[in-house]
């Protein structure tokens, strides 16, 4: 009895029964696997990022340096800095082949706030993916953000000057690539909360 009882409550068939009885749509195919590979890519990004951060030096002067610094006298960071920059690329795919995978197979009513949420951290996801392809400073991120911002300053209803006023006044000196760090270290870690709860919420 005893003995039963323990075999019933074991972890291999808890996890058996979980497999078993789990609802599962009827359409279940390999590309639902994405969303967790997002999630996957999405850790490797923030481990990376707080590794590269340690030494990066947000300032015009010295940023590009302390990006070359990584690349040649941190041990292993040529390593990091290519896993943080091909994860984003990697990030986007997931992201990508997640949200149509939504699209083809249909989503239930109940979960349309769900989808919008999804398609809100996809916006925010390639902001975040702007401001750091600009934080190195070399010269194709320096005209990447002056196209970008001086885009930004034609938005009218006073939505251009916000921004421009965030980011230093169309000032790319010292200002500029700090506010676009802060940026994206703070947005970075507000989209990883809104992902766990979506994941969350899902499960």
């Amino acid at each position: 009895m005893y003995y039963n009882r323990l075999s019933e409550t074991s972890p291999f068939n808890l996890f058996y029964r979980f497999l078993q009885a789990y609802p599962a749509p009827a359409s279940l195919n390999y590309s639902w696997n994405f969303g967790v590979l997002a999630l996957f890519c999405l850790i490797i990004q923030l481990l990376t990022g707080i590794f590269l951060t340690m030494h990066y030096i947000p300032h015009v002067d010295y940023a590009f340096i302390s990006v070359e610094h990584i690349m040649r006298d941190v041990v292993d960071g040529w390593l990091i800095r290519h896993l943080h920059a091909n994860g984003a690329t990697a990030f986007f795919v997931c992201l990508t082949v997640h949200q149509y995978r939504a699209l083809y197979y249909g989503q239930p009513e109940s979960s349309d706030s769900l989808g919008l949420a999804g398609n809100l951290m996809f916006a925010i996801l390639i902001i975040i993916a702007f401001m750091g392809y600009v934080l190195p400073w070399g010269q194709m991120s320096y005209w990447g953000a002056t196209v970008i911002t001086n885009l930004l300053s034609v938005i009218p209803f006073g939505f251009g000057h916000c921004c421009l006023a965030l980011i230093g006044w169309l000032c790319y000196w010292a200002s500029y690539v700090k506010s676009f760090f802060k940026f994206t270290y703070c947005v970075t870690f507000c989209f990883s909360y809104f992902s766990s709860t979506s994941f969350c919420s899902f499960t």
